[in-house]
């Protein structure tokens, strides 16, 4: 469902991720990321351990999720062009705003 109404596009690698754990998903949406981050959690983490970068290129924003116990960390970024060709480059633009997802329920919880 997520695939179909965001049109997004994931990534199984990031470039120059030297941790191997950088997975990414890029999408062209109105859609703030906290509000597609639990459906995207279900269908793209294969582990806990992975780190995700959620580009919206429409609203120009990149989310950084992480999981923590059973809460999805939602760190919402201003996009630094190209980021997503560079892992040194993401995360670098500023921090607009920080949730926590319940991975369980959904509930979301702004942070910041």
């Amino acid at each position: 469902m997520l695939k179909d109404n965001e049109d997004l596009t994931f990534y199984s690698t990031v470039p120059n991720d030297v941790t191997e754990q950088m997975r990414m998903g890029v999408y062209y949406s109105g859609s703030s990321p906290e509000n597609i981050a639990y459906d995207y959690y279900r269908a793209f983490f294969e582990n806990d351990s992975e780190l995700h970068a959620l580009i919206n290129l429409e609203n120009k924003t990149s989310a950084c999720l992480t999981v923590s116990g059973d809460k999805i960390d939602v760190m919402i970024y201003e996009y630094v062009d190209n980021e997503e060709t560079d892992a040194e480059l993401m995360f670098s633009g500023m921090v607009y705003a920080e949730y926590q997802i319940d991975k369980n329920t959904g509930e979301i919880e702004q942070i910041m």
